[in-house]
């Protein structure tokens, strides 16, 4: 589904999805590892999965008219696993929860972060896992709980990864991992280095692609690819806003308003103000961020 980018009930959103993504296809029995990477490829969607998951188990042979969902649910079946469509479009592949274990605990619900294969099913016919490289995800969960402010609030989680100027100002933003500079990306397309960090607002997942990137992005740092995925329009009507107040007058507020705009047309928009001081006299931090988006499906097949 082609969309051209500038978030209710959600059954009608997804029901006439499904019918646009309805595909014919015959995949033979296999690990399940290649029949998922065989889905993406079909239908031209992304698929993640982590590797531990998928290890070891089958699955069997796929023949019909169905849409991607109804596939990647047969292929799961009787895993113990369970594909959900995420607000970008992608499928995520986790374990099924339970009755027992829906209990609402906070352990349960508890965001992770966790090592992913990304099957690009758009460009190529590979799991990330057959690219000699290791990658790490955080997910709008994860960033949410941790109260991120920008990416360096992100990468202090993965080990050998630090921020390399100050967090004051204009110095600018850069990230090194392993002792290298990194390489940040949006939404895969790499952008020049800016004075300024993206606000975490902005943000869907951050994916961390450790080793020499010139492999996936023309560069030949040694280090890692960061790149950021923002947020897009979701299928259904939501409104989140938020308040946080700190040290040295900090106080920061966000908000993430969007949904459906008729059948073909929907919108999201996320902003954030942050005013703040520092512990240096006579330096303070102001930054205004406002990212509207949307996305049009031109027809009912493109």
């Amino acid at each position: 589904m082609a969309t051209i980018a500038l978030s209710t009930p959600v059954v009608m959103a997804q029901s006439e999805t499904q019918q646009i993504q309805v595909q014919t296809i015959n995949i033979p029995a296999g690990t399940l590892g290649d029949s998922l990477v065989a889905v993406s490829t079909a239908y031209g969607v992304n698929v993640l999965a982590s590797e531990e998951l998928v290890e070891g188990k089958r699955a069997p042979a796929l023949t019909g008219t169905m849409t991607a969902q109804e596939a990647l649910d047969r292929l799961v079946a009787g895993t113990g696993l369970a594909a959900k469509r995420a607000d970008n479009g992608a499928f995520i592949v986790s374990p099924a929860i339970t009755a027992e274990e829906d209990d609402g605990s906070a352990a349960a619900q508890r965001p992770m972060a966790s090592q992913v294969v990304t099957v690009f099913g758009r460009t190529r016919e590979s799991a990330l896992r057959d690219v000699p490289q290791t990658a790490q995800a955080f997910n709008a969960d994860f960033i949410e709980e941790r109260a991120a402010i920008d990416v360096s609030d992100i990468i202090r989680f993965i080990p050998s990864a630090a921020p390399q100027y100050s967090q004051i100002g204009w110095l600018g933003y850069a990230y090194s991992v392993r002792g290298f500079a990194a390489t940040e990306v949006i939404n895969g397309a790499r952008l020049n280095q800016a004075n300024y960090a993206l606000d975490a607002q902005l943000f869907e997942r951050v994916e961390v692609l450790m080793g020499p990137a010139s492999v996936l992005y023309g560069s030949m740092e040694p280090g890692a690819v960061i790149n950021i995925v923002t947020k897009k329009p979701r299928y259904e009507r939501h409104i989140d806003a938020g308040l946080e107040l700190g040290s040295y007058q900090h106080q920061r507020y966000t908000l993430d308003v969007g949904g459906p705009v008729g059948d073909r047309v929907r919108v999201r928009l996320n902003a954030a103000y942050q005013d703040r001081e520092t512990f240096l006299d006579f330096w303070s931090e102001e930054k205004l961020t406002v990212a509207p988006a949307i996305e049009w499906d031109i027809t009912e097949s493109t």
